[in-house]
């Protein structure tokens, strides 16, 4: 067994540093030497230098010396075989590399002994000696100006700048010096040695750090290792690993995943043995760590670089990530059916074929973006090839550079490559037959039928491997999807013909891949068209930050039966995950299936129009009486061109009503105005310009005008008190609510917070404005009421004026204004707002700003320093990045929250933190960061947060004995209570009825279940068929929104409605499932209220959405009107789904803002949300709805635990993130949980 080649250990390079007497390492790893048009290796610690052409030479460059530092370039040699004259040049560079020193050298000696040849540039250290020193940034050593007859060799031991250069530089200049070959060359990066690990930092966009100059056999090699810890790297740091061939070609061997910035040790392990087996000569090594630039304080230590040998034990520890990026394999049985070559595309013709979902993108090595899949087959005739692709959207058209390619080569016939365009033409094989054409779902499809003879086969070798590539060429925008993640050209999917193998096909990633949505059915399945059993297993691992997964299951399948394994669940977009997938019989071990690949947004490759159309986009926003129009085009040049512009209202009829005036922006020509007075009817907007051509064009968005019954009701906008919250308490300057209370200061921050009667501050909170305290120039009470106490104190520092307005709210809940009135434009350096928590009270931190799954969260170490910074490797992206929306900080039940929507007006360095918690000698603070950078206020503004002291209320009794579902009343464990959930295929509600709208205003199912009064099965199933034929339903098909496309066919609904009636019979809790988020092409309020609801920029697709609404208020009439009808008949209590920090884009309706320019910052949603849940729970209140004395209110939350939110509610559901296999969750005792 071959040893480990460690290219970088701490012990390789501590052994040469003693040697050296010098530091360890500094600078850039400068010692590499480039070679141009010259070989070189390192042998016996000896640079061998052979195979030279005509002006080869050695060159150097990113040096960090001067002329002050040496002049003097020194170099020992011996040479063998030299032609007759080998004379060359020396020159030293520059600035910018250009030529300072130029030395002419003498012939080299040929008698394979050792030479020393040593330059001084005098003009040059006569200058430095006088101050005159210039920097030295490289070095190019051309040994022989001409082609030698291949034989001839130079040995290298030495070559160096020498003189008297401080000792800290010296290793940095020298150049090469025996196995310091081996230490790497950062690019775009810092490096050093500390503490024995390469220390590396301030990485910029293709950052790299490589190694050359090894000679060894690719065969003896299966991958790469590295070990490495990291702290705070940005969110995405998704880098790459190649091997260097012997021509210095880089090879890519594999793509690494997202660095852990937990400052801990972690190991990743890139295995290809296939790739490594066909490279004869591994000439160097280079890492990628980070593609993207980082925010300056970005650190990753490398521990060691290993080249793994290939009879090493390839299987992952617990720390360690294994990707592999080797072998797809694809066993393949003959067809029993012969598919139909006829132009008319079905799955269930090309059923006895292997389906494969996808091709792996050549621009990023991820599974595409743009849906692709393959169906492979064969008998003793043909060899069956089907493909579907998208084409892209309109008004773009697919391109006869569009190409599809497929390269087979059965087992023990030849490659043939076959090649066909979108017309369908290319190099078909002699009898093949072809049938390309597009289908009414938007998709290019082709069906090919290819003899076998003209594929060279005379009898096919079943059971022995064969060769399998199917290609995918797309254009606008242009990427290559292979099916397997080809790292270079003629690297092919593992095809074996096997009459005695399971059929294997990996059908789907993603139900609607490239649209718009989160949720997965990722499938495998296996067909058994052989006469004997099989035996089929399942091996699956996802790994993933957010949902990792590991699938294994299988069965042994009698001929004709089938079986599979499936991932159903929800997924964020924008990370990167990858999968292992392996279907093999666990009793033989022969595998079926082999396929790895990664998938996520980072770099995907979209659909890009060469000349992109006119754009209209509007958004009406009838309750702020505002209306926008934007007309814009990707391309600047056509938008440029625009002339004779007008943004007309006009009603149904064309009639103009209004004209709005435009102002140009990098985005586009805006009309933000007001909404007129207008009539109900349906009404347009339309933009009437000529384009670069001369020509009129017209683009034109509806909308409509229209009073709904639940406006201006105020439902839950009684001011009262909400069962357990009772009124606030004000005594002098102490504000108390249930079980919190605030202390106020002179400044009217607080210098006392009480959380069950213990104060949480280790000291007042501390307000500064370039490091001084304003002065206090007033205060007021503006209102004492039972449900609110409202505070106001005016402070100055200087020119600049602010007023810190307090509302105090029944449950605690603080809302504090910054609102800064500057006399005159004034500047600030810093501003700080710091909360010093007792040490026994903050153990535990949460951090949100990562929506739904991917929050921070954690213990409070002992050790002083930075607990946490809003910059961590789990970031928020973009503008938003240092920013966080909420913290949270305390013990089990004591502690602080803290909200802020948007950094609007705070002064931020990019990617700076903006909060930190720190861990001091008597405290742990939370600090806020509002100008880290400096700002000039010139105008009045306005910052919003809010601080709310936990815990808000007791936990209701018994709130953990509560169960779902309860269809049976003998399976409630003694001492629970059942809680029922009345979603929509329970009770047959869809969305394109309303929202909690039965079919037809019929409620009559949901008074029978409420009411629960049948005794038998039969009286109940009898019930549910009479009102599936009143109102004209199917019983085995069901939709949220009817259409073609919509239909869930065989959807058993008798079966969820009986067990819905069984569920409420017996159920102490009954509630409807709600969603704040959800929006609905079919309601009639779309095209009133669509874009005043809808969190984005402009207006939505039509479609139903159940992710992108903000709870504004004219959503939150909207829902409730509803709510309180579904009161009537039964419902006692609300599901509200999808309740975390929405990442808002709307400018006008949430807390997101454009600038001047047009730049878009988003914000996130939180306040909406919170008034949502409490106009819940006072309507339901005044209906005299409770449970336990809360508000019967469910919170599905998962991991945003968001405490203003929760606040009102009595239940948070958020076990949705369990990774095990459990069917029950473990019950822990109320003391361990922590947040």
């Amino acid at each position: 067994m071959l040893k480990k080649i460690l290219l970088f250990t701490s012990t390789v390079a501590l052994a040469f540093a003693a040697a050296a007497n010098v530091p360890q390492y500094h600078g850039k790893a400068l010692n590499d030497l480039r070679p141009v048009r010259l070989k070189k290796s390192l042998q016996n610690d000896l640079l061998q230098l052979t195979n030279f052409g005509k002006d080869s030479s050695l060159r150097v460059y990113n040096l960090q010396l001067t002329t002050a530092d040496s002049c003097t370039v020194e170099f020992e040699y011996r040479a063998k075989n030299l032609p007759e004259k080998t004379t060359g040049q020396l020159f030293i560079l520059g600035e910018n590399n250009q030529i300072i020193a130029r030395f002419n050298l003498p012939s080299l000696q040929g008698d394979y002994k050792f030479h020393t040849l040593k330059f001084t540039a005098k003009d040059l250290e006569r200058a430095a000696a006088v101050g005159n020193a210039r920097k030295i940034t490289g070095l190019r050593l051309d040994l022989m100006d001409q082609s030698d007859a291949g034989n001839t060799l130079i040995e290298l031991k030495r070559l160096a700048f020498v003189g008297k250069m401080p000792s800290a530089s010296l290793v940095a200049t020298e150049i090469w010096s025996g196995k310091r070959l081996q230490a790497f060359r950062a690019v775009r990066c810092k490096a050093s040695l500390v503490d024995d690990v390469l220390l590396l930092s301030t990485f910029k966009r293709d950052s790299n750090i490589n190694v050359r100059g090894l000679a060894l056999k690719g065969a003896d090699y299966a991958g790469v290792s590295f070990t490495y810890r990291a702290k705070n790297t940005p969110q995405k740091t998704q880098g790459q690993i190649y091997i260097i061939g012997a021509n210095g070609k880089y090879i890519r061997l594999g793509y690494i995943p997202s660095l852990k910035s937990d400052n801990q040790y972690h190991t990743i392990r890139i295995i290809n043995p296939q790739l490594m087996n066909q490279q004869q000569t591994i000439s160097g090594l280079r890492l990628d760590v980070m593609d993207d630039a980082d925010t300056g304080n970005s650190t990753v230590e490398i521990k060691d670089i290993t080249l793994l040998p290939a009879a090493n034990d390839l299987q992952s520890s617990a720390n360690t990530e294994l990707n592999f990026y080797g072998k797809t394999l694809l066993r393949v049985p003959p067809v029993k059916r012969k598919p139909i070559i006829d132009g008319k595309f079905s799955s269930h013709e090309w059923r006895d074929c292997s389906m494969q979902f996808g091709g792996i993108s050549g621009n990023n090595g991820l599974m595409m973006f743009r849906w692709t899949e393959f169906f492979v087959g064969y008998d003793d005739d043909f060899f069956y090839f089907a493909h579907r692709s998208m084409l892209p959207p309109p008004p773009m058209k697919i391109t006869l550079q569009d190409t599809l390619e497929l390269q087979i080569a059965f087992p023990g016939a030849p490659l043939k490559k076959i090649k066909i365009n979108s017309a369908g033409n290319g190099n078909l094989l002699p009898g093949t037959l072809l049938k390309s054409f597009f289908t009414g779902d938007n998709f290019w499809t082709t069906e090919m039928a290819i003899p076998l003879s003209a594929l060279g086969v005379k009898k096919i070798q079943y059971g022995k491997p064969g060769k399998l590539q199917m290609i995918r060429h797309f254009q606008n925008a242009e990427e290559v999807v292979s099916f397997h993640a080809a790292t270079r050209e003629n690297h092919f999917a593992e095809f074996i013909p096997d009459d005695d193998a399971p059929l294997v096909s990996f059908p789907t990633l993603w139900r609607n891949y490239g649209a718009p949505s989160s949720s997965y059915q990722i499938t495998w399945n296996a067909v058994n068209n052989t006469g004997k059993e099989q035996n089929v297993f399942y091996d699956i691992k996802i790994t993933s930050q957010e949902q990792p997964r590991v699938i294994a299951t299988g069965s042994k399948l009698a001929p004709g039966k089938s079986n599979g394994a499936n991932y159903r669940g929800i997924l964020t977009w924008d990370f990167i995950r990858h999968l292992r997938a392996e279907v093999r019989d666990p009793e033989t071990g022969k595998i079926y299936f082999q396929r790895y690949f990664a998938w996520g947004a980072d770099g995907i490759t979209r659909w890009r129009d060469p000349n992109p159309p006119y754009q209209f986009k509007i958004a009406v926003y009838p309750t702020f009486k505002r209306i926008r129009a934007l007309l814009s085009c990707p391309l600047t040049e056509k938008l440029n061109k625009v002339s004779n512009l007008e943004i007309q209202l006009a009603d149904r009829n064309n009639k103009v009503i209004a004209v709005f005036p435009t102002v140009r922006r990098k985005d586009g020509f805006l009309a933000d105005a007001t909404l007129p007075a207008l009539p109900e009817g349906e009404y347009k907007l339309l933009a009437k310009f000529k384009n670069p051509q001369g020509r009129l064009e017209e683009l034109s968005e509806k909308f409509a005008i229209k009073k709904f019954p639940w406006q201006d009701l105020n439902l839950g906008k009684d001011r009262i008190i909400v069962p357990p919250f009772q009124p606030l308490q004000v005594k002098d300057k102490r504000i108390t609510a249930l079980l919190t209370a605030y202390n106020e200061s002179n400044d009217g921050w607080w210098d006392a917070i009480y959380a069950l009667n213990e104060n949480i501050l280790a000291g007042p909170v501390e307000f500064m404005i370039n490091g001084q305290k304003f002065t206090v120039t007033a205060q007021r009470t503006l209102e004492t009421s039972p449900d609110l106490v409202i505070r106001e104190t005016d402070l100055s520092y200087k020119d600049l004026k602010l007023t810190l307005r307090r509302e105090y709210e029944q449950d605690g809940f603080c809302k504090v204004y910054f609102k800064f009135a500057p006399q005159k434009p004034f500047r600030i350096d810093t501003l700080t707002l710091t909360f010093p928590l007792k040490k026994s009270i903050a153990r535990n931190y949460f951090a949100a700003g990562r929506t739904i799954r991917m929050n921070n969260k954690g213990f409070i170490p002992d050790k002083t320093g930075v607990a946490f910074a809003s910059n961590c490797s789990n970031a928020v992206t973009g503008s938003l990045n240092g920013f966080r929306p909420y913290i949270w900080l305390g013990e089990y039940q004591k502690g602080l929250a803290y909200v802020c929507e948007s950094p609007r007006y705070w002064g931020r360095a990019a990617g700076k933190a903006s909060q930190t918690i720190t861990v001091e000698n008597n405290s742990v603070n939370l600090n806020l960061y509002i100008v880290n950078q400096p700002v000039v206020y010139d105008k009045p503004c306005e910052i919003v947060m809010a601080f709310q002291a936990t815990p808000v209320k007791k936990r209701a009794a018994g709130s953990q004995a509560y169960i779902t579902p309860a269809p049976h009343k003998n399976r409630v464990p003694q001492g629970a209570e059942a809680m029922a959930v009345l979603s929509h295929n329970f009770c047959y509600f869809r969305y394109e009825d309303g929202l909690y709208v039965p079919p037809n205003n019929d409620w009559s199912f949901i008074d029978f279940i409420h009411q629960g009064k049948w005794q038998t099965e039969a009286e109940a199933r009898t019930f549910i068929r009479d009102y599936f034929k009143r109102n004209n339903l199917h019983p085995r098909q069901y939709s949220l929104l009817r259409g073609p496309n919509n239909w869930c066919a065989n959807c058993p609904m008798e079966k969820y409605m009986f067990d819905a009636a069984k569920k409420f019979k017996n159920a102490d809790l009954r509630i409807i499932y709600g969603n704040g988020r959800v929006i609905s092409h079919t309601w009639k309020e779309f095209d009133v209220f669509a874009d005043e609801w809808d969190m984005r920029t402009w207006r939505p697709e039509r479609a139903l959405n159940e992710f992108s609404v903000e709870p504004v208020p004219s959503f939150v009439d909207f829902t409730l009107y509803h709510l309180r009808e579904e009161l009537k008949h039964g419902i006692n209590g609300m599901y509200y789904d999808n309740i975390f920090e929405s990442l808002v884009r709307d400018p006008v309706n949430t807390a997101a803002w454009e600038d001047a320019d047009g730049t878009l910052h988003p914000a996130f949603g939180i306040f909406a949300s919170r008034e949502m849940v409490k106009r819940t729970a006072v309507m339901l209140h005044k209906a005299g709805k409770s449970f336990n004395g809360t508000p019967p209110i469910v919170l599905h939350m998962t991991d945003c635990p968001l405490v203003p939110i929760l606040s009102f509610a009595g239940l948070q559901l958020d076990w949705e993130m369990n990774f095990g296999n459990d069917t029950y969750q473990q019950r822990f005792p109320l003391s361990y949980g922590i947040n």
